[in-house]
């Protein structure tokens, strides 16, 4: 009787502590990455009563006789399943899609999460609010490039930074020249007669972010499908154009462009100084070549539309947002409409990460168990992508918990049976004395 009360007990204890489990996993339901635990059983060691024998010609084999002890914990495991990707709309949030954790320094000594619920500091830095650990990942160079040899260490926004002025030295043109257009008077090659030519205007930016208005101005000549074009700087530039700032503009009977005469299709301007070729500008800006593409124009009966579709170069520009993208690469977006890669989060992943060990606050350590941690980034050596403005959920099952909860419930009263039942017969056993 007394063995079958400790194995009562054993039942209560293990079924006890299943219960703890499940209580924790329901408790953090709304815990963000939170990764829920498993209670496993097994018997315990059993006494041996008879041993098993060999089947003989005369008699045949018997099985072992074993008697039970119970039941007892073997182990907690940590089920690092996906749990559901839910948007927040803030840009600092970021969820792991896939394998990995993110990793977080305290002092010199690491910690991993996938909760990715994070900002930036006082001073910059990014942060786990919850924690005020410091996010790990490589900055990048002047440049915005990030190399493989650029030590890990805390991911700081440049606050205040500016992105540096950009010469403006490509502009492609795009649009219609009218077909029956008045024709323009013109001398040599250039426009003489402006008042009967059609001008389109363009800004462009000097090396130290100034902005320029070169007008260029369009004339129809008497030879079928030939146009002249002729560019100026504004009335109010004292730089001038030293380079030749006129040319030809021939098309087909198709209204495309003729490409049989490509020199003419790309023209280099050289912006100067007023003291002429060679000079600065005259704000201190260095003389600027400025590359002059028509190949996107043509020529139909229609309303007259040139346009400088795309065109380089940008004024100073300061810091006005970030934002991550699938990579973890924080990218930087600038006043002037410039943007630049300025960091990159790392990731780690281990051999087993069930063995990792739970520090709280949703921080794991590594264990002897664990394996070392292989740091990468999302999408290359880590199989995983990060979700920016969302965080991942837990991967508690609510409906499966609570079946658990009954059956562990059921296993307890059972149990607590066992001891009830055991005490009433050693009463009885007792009684027999009197």
């Amino acid at each position: 009787m007394i063995r079958s009360l400790f194995s009562g007990v054993s039942g209560i204890r293990s079924n006890q502590l299943s219960l703890e489990t499940i209580g924790s996993n329901i408790a953090n339901i709304n815990t963000p990455a939170f990764k829920s635990g498993r209670a496993s059983f097994s018997d315990t060691l059993s006494q041996t009563l008879r041993s098993g024998t060999a089947p003989t010609d005369m008699r045949g084999g018997l099985n072992p006789m074993q008697m039970g002890g119970g039941a007892s914990l073997a182990a907690i495991d940590t089920i690092f399943t996906q749990g559901s990707i839910d948007a927040t709309n803030n840009p600092t949030d970021l969820a792991i899609a896939g394998d990995g954790f993110f990793v977080l320094r305290e002092g010199a000594k690491r910690l991993y999460t996938r909760d990715g619920s994070f900002g930036f500091d006082a001073t910059g830095r990014l942060v786990d609010p919850a924690t005020g650990l410091t996010v790990q990942g490589r900055m990048a160079n002047e440049s915005g490039q990030i190399l493989s040899s650029t030590p890990i260490t805390d991911i700081i926004m440049p606050i205040g930074s500016l992105f540096p002025a950009l010469a403006t030295s490509n502009v492609a043109f795009a649009g219609n020249l009218n077909a029956i257009a008045e024709i323009a008077d013109t001398g040599g090659d250039g426009i003489d007669a402006p008042d009967n030519a059609y001008q389109t205007s363009l800004s462009a930016y000097d090396s130290l972010g100034d902005i320029h208005t070169i007008i260029i101005a369009f004339g129809l000549t008497d030879t079928p499908n030939q146009w002249t074009w002729e560019a100026t700087l504004s009335s109010d530039d004292t730089n001038t154009i030293t380079s030749s700032a006129s040319g030809l503009l021939h098309f087909n009977a198709d209204g495309t462009i003729d490409g049989t005469v490509p020199a003419e299709l790309t023209v280099d301007l050289v912006v100067s100084g007023s003291a002429g070729a060679g000079n600065p500008l005259d704000n201190g800006a260095a003389e600027q070549t400025i590359s002059l593409n028509f190949e996107g124009l043509v020529q139909f009966a229609g309303s007259f539309s040139p346009v400088a579709a795309s065109r380089d170069g940008h004024g100073i520009g300061s810091l006005e947002s970030v934002g991550f993208d699938e990579t973890g690469t924080l990218i930087g977006t600038f006043s002037n409409g410039a943007t630049q890669i300025l960091a990159q989060l790392v990731l780690a992943d281990f051999n087993n990460p069930a063995g990792l060990t739970k520090v709280g606050k949703n921080l794991y350590n590594v264990s002897m168990n664990s394996g070392v941690p292989l740091i990468g980034v999302a999408g290359s050596s880590i199989r995983a992508a990060t979700v920016p403005g969302a965080l991942e959920s837990s991967n508690v099952d609510l409906a499966t918990e609570f079946v658990k909860m009954m059956i562990a419930q059921r296993g307890f009263e059972a149990s607590s049976r066992v001891v009830t039942t055991s005490d009433s017969i050693l009463g009885e056993l007792i009684n027999l004395k009197r």
